[in-house]
């Protein structure tokens, strides 16, 4: 809120005066904005000698330091989504490889019955698949929901921005089918009589 300096009576005083209480020039000029600092200050002290013009500084700067708390906070986010992400990802790499590597006995019987290593694969891809299909979906689910909690704090994307959720989906997706690959191929490698001895 502007005031006049001229309304700025006892009454107008209250919690953090100082903040308010002061009278700013916004001066507009084709150089160097600091070049004018000192016609600036004979301007000023030939209105009024007691009141000299101090804190110069261009829009620019006043405008970085009124923002730095939002842009720190926004980087902080930012680094705690990607630390998030990446602890899902292991998450997800750990249930889905322990999941198959609990199958091993299973896909050595398999393979010993006469089962083509392609078809344990996608037996095995295909519960996989059902698994991160039903993780994402419930995943969105929530993600969709909390959106409102962090759309204050975002700047230059929508709180439900596709290409975001796409990616994250991608990123989690190819973790989950890659975790159940490699431990897979390699019971698939595995002499069917050391899967059934497997413990």
């Amino acid at each position: 809120m502007y005031v006049p300096h001229v309304q700025q009576s006892p009454r107008w005083l209250g919690p953090q005066w100082n903040d308010r209480a002061g009278m700013f020039f916004v001066l507009r000029t084709s150089g160097d904005p600091m070049d004018l600092v000192e016609s600036v200050k004979r301007a000023v002290a030939e209105v009024d000698l007691v009141r000299p013009a101090s804190n110069f500084r261009p829009v620019e700067q006043y405008l970085n330091q009124q923002t730095q708390y939002l842009r720190l906070y926004i980087l902080l986010l930012g680094i705690f989504g990607g630390i998030a992400a990446v602890l899902a990802a292991i998450g997800i790499y750990g249930i889905m490889s322990y999941s198959v590597n609990e199958r091993t006995r299973e896909i050595g019987i398999r393979i010993a019955l006469g089962a083509g290593s392609g078809e344990v694969l996608r037996m095995v891809m295909r519960h996989a698949l059902l698994l991160i299909g039903l993780g994402w979906i419930l995943g969105l689910a929530g993600s969709f929901a909390l959106t409102r909690l962090i759309q204050s704090g975002l700047y230059g994307v929508t709180a439900t921005d596709p290409a975001t959720f796409a990616g994250v989906s991608v990123l989690l997706i190819t973790v989950g089918l890659i975790a159940c690959l490699i431990p897979t191929m390699r019971a698939i490698r595995v002499n069917p009589t050391i899967a059934l001895r497997y413990e």
